[in-house]
């Protein structure tokens, strides 16, 4: 069943020349998928259906833009590739978690973005959500 929560979502980035924050704070939905908890919302700036797929020693975060769907997956310990799509194409980026931390309605994961050839930038996402008790609206 989903449900209705509240979610503060923000993705700190920094890189050799600058750094930059994306931060949602709003309605969304809760829902377990098999083993998975996925939060799902909707970014009123970009349009952007943002949804993150976790567990504790695994996190999926999707971004559905103008038919674009991009993927990052993170699994503690391992490099992961990724091919992530974007409107001029397909890139190859690989995720290494550094530190992810599981809590009751919250998530702290700290990794680093490469590409093939070097770092992109070191990011911290952090998430905490909320159940509504009184109301169930999907997203």
């Amino acid at each position: 069943m989903k449900k209705t929560v509240d979610i503060n979502f923000s993705n700190f980035i920094v890189n050799e020349n600058s750094s930059e924050k994306y931060e949602f704070i709003g309605e969304g939905s809760l829902e377990v998928i098999d083993d998975f908890t996925l939060i799902k919302f909707k970014d009123e700036d970009s349009n952007a259906l943002i949804e993150l797929y976790f567990k504790s020693n695994h996190i999926i975060l999707k971004k559905i833009d103008f038919n674009v769907k991009s993927m990052l997956e993170f699994i503690p310990d391992r490099d992961v590739i990724n091919y992530y799509q974007t409107p001029y194409g397909e890139l190859k980026l690989i995720t290494k978690v550094v530190s992810y931390k599981y809590e009751l309605n919250k998530i702290h994961l700290i990794y680093t973005l490469l590409n093939e050839k070097s770092k992109i930038g070191d990011y911290q996402l952090r998430i905490q959500y909320k159940e509504r008790e009184d109301e169930y609206k999907y997203c």
